[in-house]
């Protein structure tokens, strides 16, 4: 075995590694709301989140596609395997440092950071920051053509940074709100329209998830019957005509009512057993969300490696029965055994738990009902959901959190632990800037031995 297939394999196990401690690291987002409202023991929350994290790895390829095309510029950088080792590195150590003290970073970013890290290290210079793709159109790989559709790290990168984040706690307060209105058994003259004005706003939107998940579904069967791959591109969960939104308004405003006076009087003993059955479902959908935004951007760094090791030459002697790690074309899907690997890696990591985030996320921030739990893991689930169909590579860490403060604040202000989110915060913003730093020194320091 030469010297560069042994790194090669090396890089593989770092790789995996890597989705291994985002599996356990990220489990919280998962499963802290389920367990810290009692609905589920932690073992029974952990099974249904690994099982609906392996789900979700299968139901799309595009945050993939962004991880391993999206944001490194290949013209001004060829990508080596000992790039992604270093990325994969400065990626580990923080996750485990934040994981120790109990902090609900993101893997996401710390996985993007590292990489930009890496990638600038292996040019001449210092920080070259040519090396990014920071905003451009999206070019068909057959017709040279303009898609239309804007790549890089300001739309894949920073505009979901910045905006997850917020959607996460304003749709998570206005759930929680909306909730509020149905459930509350006094003023019922009030409760009626003040949920139905709400249900016709905010109303369309109930069926646009159903869309989503219809979608989901199809693509997902679509890999086994090639009919409904072409059904599920026909199914609109972004944009509906006006027609459509007019009439799920109306749906809306009629249910909302009709919900707001038959659920207005229910006492809160019922209340709970309601919605812990109903946040068995929605940690499900959690899960799955937590599967298909994080199991694909380890997908994405497994091709980036394999086609730039198949494009450096070094996989042109392998033997017939390793002619499967070649990568020719990098815009092709991807493989199924990666998508496997990965999607059993994580669920394995998820299944680990990592119960030092949970105690953070689901005891110390916010104290919450089943009622709770369900508001905020809809709101996070049904985002990530929505960026991954876009490609973005959405934090699953920031979307839960600012969900959980988001149905917090509904309560009341002084509900959430503010000096443990000033903390969280801090962890966010140093995220990218700490890894993109470790990746560049390690690379440094190798490069010397290389």
């Amino acid at each position: 075995m030469t010297s560069a297939l042994l790194l090669l394999f090396v890089v593989l196990l770092v790789v995996l590694a890597f989705e291994y401690i985002n599996g356990f690291h990220d489990t919280a987002n998962a499963i802290a709301t389920v367990v810290s409202t009692k609905v589920l023991t932690p073992r029974q929350a952990l099974l249904l989140a690994s099982g609906t994290n392996l789900i979700g790895a299968f139901c799309g390829q595009e945050v993939a596609k962004t991880m391993h095309s999206g944001l490194i510029d290949d013209k001004v950088v060829a990508v080596t395997t000992l790039t992604i080792l270093c990325a994969m590195l400065g990626g580990i150590i923080w996750n485990l440092i934040t994981w120790w003290f109990g902090m609900p970073s993101s893997s996401s970013h710390a996985l993007i950071g590292g990489l930009i890290g890496a990638a600038m290290a292996s040019t001449p210079g210092s920080w070259n920051w040519h090396v990014l793709i920071w905003s451009r159109m999206k070019m068909d790989s057959k017709t040279s053509l303009p898609t239309g559709d804007m790549e890089g790290i300001f739309h894949k990168v920073v505009i979901p940074m910045i905006s997850s984040p917020m959607l996460g706690m304003t749709i998570g307060f206005i759930l929680m709100g909306l909730l509020f209105a149905i459930l509350s058994h006094w003023k019922p003259k009030i409760t009626c329209p003040t949920a139905g004005l709400i249900g016709g706003i905010l109303g369309w939107n109930i069926p646009m998830v159903v869309l989503a998940a219809a979608f989901y579904a199809l693509k997902l069967f679509g890999k086994i019957v090639p009919s409904l791959a072409a059904m599920s591109e026909s199914v609109g969960t972004l944009h509906a005509p006006p027609s459509v939104k007019m009439i799920c308004a109306g749906l809306g405003f009629v249910s909302l009512t009709w919900m707001s006076w038959h659920m207005g009087f229910w006492t809160p003993a019922k209340i709970n057993t309601v919605f812990s059955k109903l946040q068995v479902w929605s940690a499900g959908y959690m899960g799955f969300g937590h599967g298909l935004a994080d199991a694909q951007k380890t997908m994405g760094i497994i091709m980036l490696t394999l086609f730039a090791s198949t494009k450096a030459g070094e996989l042109d002697n392998l033997p017939t029965w390793l002619q499967f790690l070649r990568i020719t074309d990098k815009s092709a899907n991807i493989p199924l055994w990666i998508m496997i690997t990965c999607a059993a890696t994580m669920a394995a990591g998820t299944y680990a738990g990592g119960w030092r985030i949970i105690k953070t996320l689901g005891h110390k921030m916010v104290k919450m009902k089943p009622v709770h739990g369900f508001a905020a893991e809809t709101t996070a689930a049904t985002i990530l959901a929505v960026t991954g169909s876009l490609g973005m590579p959405v934090s699953t860490t920031h979307t839960i959190t600012t969900s959980i403060m988001g149905v917090g604040a509904a309560r009341r202000w002084n509900a959430i632990e503010w000096s443990l989110v000033e903390r969280i915060v801090w962890a966010w913003v140093m995220t990218i800037p700490v890894t993109a730093t470790l990746a560049y020194v390690i690379y440094k320091f190798l490069a010397l031995f290389a």
